[in-house]
């Protein structure tokens, strides 16, 4: 290059420009991600509101269908076993009534999939298990501490 010929400006972005960009950038995250937190939080709490309605729901169809005896008197696996599968009408496998479920749901807050069973529902949740199931008078809940973002607590009926 010679002394007489003028300098060419390369193309591109100089450091102002991208700074300027960036802190742009932030302030749309710092705007939109609060926002979008809330709107998962809803998301699960629809969900878990869902899944806890067909939960009951098979529960009490299972009990019509089987002389008044709600599923899973001995273990949690016979509970979900006796909701997904085909049952007779004493609640053992291969039978003609069911299923209820197609499969069993997951908590969608603890994404937990496992359960317990208890003769009597605690007064508060211990978050060890994604669901509480009592046998003795069908009461089905989610096993998770906290509240939704409208203030109730996941573990209410």
């Amino acid at each position: 290059m010679s002394p007489s010929q003028p300098l060419r400006r390369q193309a591109g972005f100089s450091i102002l420009e991208l700074l300027v960009v960036v802190v742009i950038l932030g302030l749309l995250a710092a705007i939109v991600v609060p926002k979008l937190d809330h709107t998962v939080a809803e998301a699960r709490k629809s969900a878990l509101k869902s899944d806890l309605n067909h939960v009951r729901n098979a529960v009490a169809m299972y009990q019509v269908q089987h002389v008044g005896v709600y599923p899973g008197q001995s273990s949690w696996n016979q509970f979900t076993g006796q909701l997904t599968h085909q049952t007779n009408s004493l609640g053992h496998p291969d039978g003609e009534l069911g299923p209820y479920l197609r499969d069993f749901p997951k908590n969608p807050v603890s994404q937990m999939t496992t359960g317990k069973l208890v003769n009597v529902m605690p007064p508060a949740p211990d978050g060890t298990t994604g669901w509480i199931y009592c046998p003795v008078n069908g009461e089905f809940r989610a096993n998770t501490p906290g509240v939704d973002p409208d203030g109730v607590p996941y573990y209410s009926k």
